[in-house]
């Protein structure tokens, strides 16, 4: 495993325990850890508190642009503390399948959520996938409903060429930066077989439902 590494712009060494106490509306989750480490291709997010109160569930996010917007991924993740409330550690953990397909760096943070709505966050952390092994590239969902978006996955994605199974290109998308995912347009494409062409070497097979 690869090991994980903070946010760029904190300044706490490795080996500080770091503890985060939240009680905004009198309802403190008490944080003990919060660490996230690349595992080949997926990225492995585990934290633990010492005490909960009125803690209904955790929400995994995660930023693809150096930590400027989040998304959620996943489910939440329900509190493992009877009704909420518990003076026990308590252990959770999550994984991000495949999650090296869509960048080389991750950031990683958990939204807490009161019964009552109220929200809080663990500290941020970055996950390096610059050293993991791509294979072949992906397409997903494969097969696509017709007008829906499908993602490709590559290890480098320079130009994605569209064809018809008769050979007539009808899409391409050239200077896209080496990145490693990208997302193709089918709401042009009638329903049926494509091939996609990545950087003018690589086939992968296409269905239209």
């Amino acid at each position: 495993m690869v090991p994980h590494h903070d946010d760029p712009s904190g300044t706490e060494p490795d080996d500080v325990t770091e503890v985060y106490t939240y009680t905004e509306n009198l309802l403190p989750i008490t944080l003990i850890s919060f660490d996230a480490v690349a595992d080949g291709m997926d990225g492995v997010l585990s934290w633990s508190t010492a005490s909960e109160e009125n803690n209904k569930h955790f929400i995994v996010e995660r930023s693809l642009d150096g930590g400027v917007t989040f998304e959620t991924i996943g489910d939440p993740i329900a509190s493992l503390a009877v009704d909420g409330n518990s003076q026990e550690r308590l252990d959770y953990s999550f994984v991000d399948k495949d999650a090296a397909s869509w960048s080389e760096g991750i950031h990683y943070k958990v939204r807490q959520i009161d019964m009552d709505g109220t929200t809080d966050y663990t500290p941020i952390r970055f996950v390096d996938f610059s050293h993991a092994e791509i294979g072949g590239s992906k397409l997903f969902p494969n097969p696509v409903i017709a007008g829906e978006d499908v993602i490709l996955h590559a290890k480098s994605i320079r130009k994605v060429e569209v064809f018809s199974i008769q050979g007539e290109l009808v899409q391409v998308m050239e200077e896209l930066n080496e990145q490693r995912s990208t997302s193709i347009d089918t709401s042009g494409l009638s329903k049926g077989v494509y091939m996609v062409v990545i950087n003018g070497s690589e086939t992968v097979k296409l269905v239209i439902q």
